[in-house]
């Protein structure tokens, strides 16, 4: 990722073109927030499985709204840090 950035912020400067610096972004995004769900939901599955067999219950299904919750908070995080990181690119310049 980092390496993507500085390769664009090269190109920009290198040919004076400050429309391209207006426009650098982040590639990747989508496969950072599935990486970050993947860990989340291996991280629910775990604290059920532990508190279940605290508890000596089966461990319950995860349910749809649980797992889209998770998805919308990867995303608004991964939106966030996405848009800072390239504000913080862009004001470097």
């Amino acid at each position: 990722m980092k390496a993507d950035i500085l390769k664009q912020v090269k190109k920009a400067v290198d040919a004076n073109d400050m429309k391209a610096l207006e426009k650098i972004s982040v590639k990747y995004k989508g496969e950072l927030a599935a990486i970050i769900n993947g860990i989340q939901k291996s991280v629910l599955e775990i604290g059920k499985k532990t508190a279940a067999a605290e508890m000596a219950v089966k461990i319950p299904p995860t349910k749809k709204e649980i797992t889209a919750a998770l998805k919308l908070q990867t995303t608004a995080v991964i939106d966030k840090f996405v848009n800072e990181l390239e504000t913080a690119t862009k004001n470097t310049l």
